[in-house]
């Protein structure tokens, strides 16, 4: 189910993560996503799984949208910003 949650840390910095448009981001523009927002980790597994498997890039294009809530959440929290449900 999609959701959306609400990032907050120490400083007041605050982040709203809408699973449901991070989703279709992901779907139609890959891994130019994962690169406007800064997961350099996962760029370079997309294009590692695109070198290895050649023609089964649309494969992955496929996997991360599925993916992304995961990694968001997992890159928020390393960032020490608490979650929060909404």
């Amino acid at each position: 189910m999609m959701a959306i949650y609400r990032y907050s840390n120490e400083y007041g910095q605050e982040r709203i993560l809408d699973t449901t448009s991070e989703f279709i981001a992901t779907l139609f523009l890959g891994p130019f996503y994962l690169i406007y927002k800064k997961l350099w980790f996962h760029v370079f597994i997309f294009f590692f799984l695109w070198a290895v498997l050649g023609e089964g890039v649309s494969i992955v294009w496929l996997i991360y949208p599925f993916l992304i809530k995961g990694i968001l959440i997992k890159h928020y929290l390393k960032k020490d910003y608490d979650l929060e449900d909404i």
